[in-house]
């Protein structure tokens, strides 16, 4: 079944304030719930971390409860968690039952050292993002964050249960311009 044609929403504020209204107020509010039920690594980001190089360093950007972040081997690798709730970073920082690096702070910044990582996850976040434009950033924001020479990137948002919902995903977004 082909993908259902999808109007993009027009909203009335500025796109920072509707996502602080309408999704990091609401993360801050159900974040206890909702690391209860988020515990379960999903295995196609399982198996992109478990063929990451050892001694890598990366970034977990959108890191919510930090689910991904005790996927570190044993210590072979190492991530920094990056999510814009403090109450889910609460969860993050202990991710695994051991001290994790997290870091409150949006993923549109540009937080980081350009090319500061070798590899770097953004798992259900950027749908988030009130404007396509907004979306392409944190895409770029990320490419930025990597090496330009090994350095590997996974976003994963779930496409295939949107499309099955009517959305769509954003395409070419990689061919952005880095700047």
């Amino acid at each position: 079944m082909p993908p259902k044609a999808v109007a993009e929403v027009t909203i009335d504020i500025d796109p920072a304030t509707y996502e602080t209204q309408n999704v990091h107020a609401i993360y801050d509010t159900i974040a206890s719930h909702f690391s209860s039920t988020r515990y379960k690594p999903w295995p196609i980001i399982a198996k992109f971390l478990s063929e990451i190089p050892d001694g890598w360093i990366g970034l977990d950007s959108g890191t919510g409860n930090g689910k991904y972040l005790s996927l570190d081997r044993d210590g072979k690798t190492w991530m920094v968690g990056l999510d814009r709730s403090i109450n889910l970073l609460k969860f993050a920082q202990n991710a695994g039952d051991k001290a994790r690096e997290v870091v409150l702070g949006n993923v549109l910044d540009h937080c980081w050292r350009t090319h500061a990582f070798d590899f770097a996850i953004s798992i259900a976040t950027i749908h988030h993002l009130a404007t396509p434009s907004r979306r392409v950033l944190a895409v770029q924001r990320l490419l930025q964050a990597v090496s330009p020479k090994n350095g590997r990137v996974l976003i994963y948002d779930g496409a295939r249960r949107r499309r099955a919902m009517g959305f769509v995903e954003i395409e070419h977004c990689a061919k952005s311009k880095i700047t």
